[in-house]
């Protein structure tokens, strides 16, 4: 049986994981994603339908590459669950309008679709270190992640990675034919 104070603790805990996740989240909209540097490891890996996991560097910049193309880009968070001390599970919402360049290195630009971006709903895994994330990790859902963002844009995943985003285009948008 969980003792009344075991179980405070751990509400607790979770709580003040909350909100350290809940502040990430302003500092990757801003535009300036590497302010969020701060809230996450050296030896941070972000997973999500890329082919291989993104470290820290590539994941700020893809962000920041995301949200010149997705001024309007946000995440909302809910239905946050803790596991263990150093476990948060969530659901993401996240979405935006592609109003400016979409440039992905190797990727042909994609010039703006004016299109809604709406992913739906995934979980998602935020892993703490020390009181810092490390990793946080998307489920693989149709019509989610990056794959489901440029399905809406009119692009197939269109690259194979090799180390640091190595791409080719294999269908382009419509918009750049």
């Amino acid at each position: 049986m969980i003792e009344p104070q075991e179980m405070t603790d751990t509400q607790d805990r979770l709580s003040t994981r909350v909100d350290f996740i809940l502040a990430l989240m302003p500092e990757m909209e801003s535009g300036h994603p590497d302010r969020a540097v701060r809230y996450l490891s050296d030896d941070f890996i972000y997973t999500d339908t890329f082919p291989e996991p993104l470290n820290r560097d590539q994941y700020l910049e893809f962000q920041r590459l995301l949200k010149q193309a997705f001024p309007d880009w946000s995440h909302h968070l809910r239905d946050f669950e803790a596991e263990g001390e150093d476990i948060v599970h969530a659901i993401l919402e996240r979405g935006g309008t592609h109003t400016g360049e979409l440039v992905l290195p190797g990727l042909q630009p994609i010039p703006p679709t004016g299109v809604t971006v709406q992913l739906p709903p995934e979980p998602v895994i935020f892993s703490f270190f020390e009181d810092i994330i490390d990793k946080i990790q998307v489920e693989e859902i149709p019509g989610g992640g990056l794959e489901g963002l440029l399905s809406h844009l009119g692009v197939e995943m269109p690259w194979t990675y090799s180390g640091l985003w190595t791409r080719r285009l294999i269908k382009p948008p419509a918009a750049i034919l």
